[in-house]
């Protein structure tokens, strides 16, 4: 099959467009395809043929036009943000907004948010929407933006995860003063239903009211057997941020997966294909990516090496036989670069620019001291 990767980019006239390059032979002509008035926030596959793209937008609240994002605001105008996503065939044709089925839906301000992207279904995808005032759950087609539900929170809900068969796990509901997350997991009972169950409640700093700094508890990925989860919690006790295996229906954490006395671990990679665990990421003086597997970790040190040791080294995404990643490079003197890296030559080339109006600039480099305090 034919691999391709995927640029955000902007031309001359400031509009965002697509750039669909195939990598099987880099010189073939690519696909451009643009947005008009919208900004370009992120962009995947939900499967071989389509894409999804999450856009934002501004409507004038006096006249319910569409404002061009890219220019200035028209004289009077007032602006309001709102947010979709559009699902199309990889040369931008068959394109439909999801949930595109429903006026009442559509209603939602921001509406680009995915739960679970399914990789074992290709047709559908988990996504949170207001509904009634409620954040509930549901299942998206991404040929025809139809959409069913299949979660029910309440107002206060903010946040959904599932698990690995895409159905609800977790929900996290916040206070009204954003000051306490209470998180419930599913319990499935004996007669067939659902009751949610409170697990967690954390209590934020006060001046700190951003809910996504709560370290304490935080899920990351379903794990191999039903009712289990991979977290990165803080448990009672301990001074540092971990990864643990934990059972949500038991609220017990099985087994501690990473950890390190000295600083926290936020973060885990894993298989989109398989939901595999295959290492974690943190942050020490830069970015530090650790490995389950020796083979493909001493590729990333190679990288790291190639880039001198001064830049962040990302792997971004890879084709399924693993064999070609994508991968982004950022730092005090390297401001954003992609590249395709051929595992088997081990060979990395440049293909593309973050910001573009830094290149051939002179940066300045950053020096670490260290002292005792």
């Amino acid at each position: 099959k034919q691999l391709t990767i995927l640029q955000v980019a902007q031309d001359a006239g400031s509009s965002h467009f697509l750039s669909v390059v195939n990598l099987e032979d880099p010189s073939l002509e690519r696909e451009i395809i643009g947005f008009g008035p919208f900004w370009v926030n992120w962009v995947e596959w939900a499967s071989e043929d389509r894409l999804l793209v999450g856009l934002t937008g501004l409507q004038d609240l006096r006249t319910d036009e569409i404002i061009s994002i890219h220019e200035d605001l028209p004289d009077r105008a007032v602006p309001y943000a709102f947010s979709r996503i559009l699902a199309m065939d990889v040369d931008g044709s068959n394109a439909v907004p999801l949930f595109g089925d429903s006026q009442r839906m559509m209603r939602n301000r921001w509406l680009s948010s995915v739960t679970s992207f399914l990789p074992d279904d290709p047709d559908h995808i988990i996504m949170p929407a207001r509904l009634r005032g409620d954040l509930d759950l549901f299942k998206v087609n991404v040929n025809d933006g139809t959409h069913e539900r299949v979660g029910v929170g309440n107002g206060n809900t903010y946040a959904w995860y599932v698990d690995q068969n895409g159905e609800p796990a977790f929900r996290f509901n916040t206070n009204s003063r954003r000051s306490v997350i209470r998180i419930y997991a599913r319990e499935d009972r004996d007669n067939g239903q659902i009751r949610w169950r409170q697990v967690r409640t954390i209590r934020l700093n006060r001046n700190n009211e951003n809910r996504e700094a709560a370290t304490e508890f935080r899920p990351l990925a379903p794990g191999a057997d039903d009712g289990t989860y991979y977290v990165a919690a803080r448990p009672e006790g301990e001074n540092t941020t971990a990864i643990y295996l934990y059972d949500f229906e038991s609220d017990e954490f099985l087994e501690t997966i990473a950890k390190r006395d000295d600083l926290d671990i936020q973060n885990a990679l894993f298989d989109s294909e398989t939901g595999d665990f295959l290492g974690v990421y943190y942050w020490d003086h830069r970015l530090v990516i650790d490995l389950m597997s020796g083979e493909v970790q001493a590729h990333i040190d190679a990288l790291n090496d190639y880039f001198g040791g001064q830049a962040n080294v990302v792997p971004l995404d890879s084709s399924k036989n693993g064999k070609l990643w994508l991968i982004q490079a950022n730092g005090p003197t390297e401001p954003g670069t992609y590249h395709v890296y051929d595992v088997e030559n081990a060979y990395a080339s440049e293909i593309a620019y973050q910001f573009s109006s830094l290149i051939g600039r002179q940066l300045s480099p950053t020096e670490v001291i260290e002292y005792e305090a």
